[in-house]
């Protein structure tokens, strides 16, 4: 069973909000601190239930250079370009 059309377009609507409030989360979080997030205070910020999804929305922003960071180092995290995620 697949979604509906309209069902589809609210789930990419949420979807889409959710980065934004990634990006918006990141650059808030550094101002406050200095440093980074963790992928699980992001996960507190997006309100998600695994920290896959955040992971999953790290890597679609990377795509499309909106964010970047250096594996396996923590918080290293950083925004390059906010725009609509």
């Amino acid at each position: 069973m697949t979604m509906s059309e309209e069902a589809q377009e609210l789930h990419d609507e949420h979807v889409a909000l959710r980065r934004g409030m990634l990006v918006k989360g990141i650059k808030y979080y550094q101002q406050q601190f200095g440093y980074s997030p963790t992928v699980r205070e992001l996960q507190q910020v997006v309100e998600v239930q695994s920290t896959s999804t955040v992971l999953e929305d790290l890597r679609w922003l990377r795509s499309r250079g909106m964010v970047t960071w250096t594996p396996k180092t923590a918080r290293t995290l950083r925004v390059l370009k906010e725009e609509e995620a």
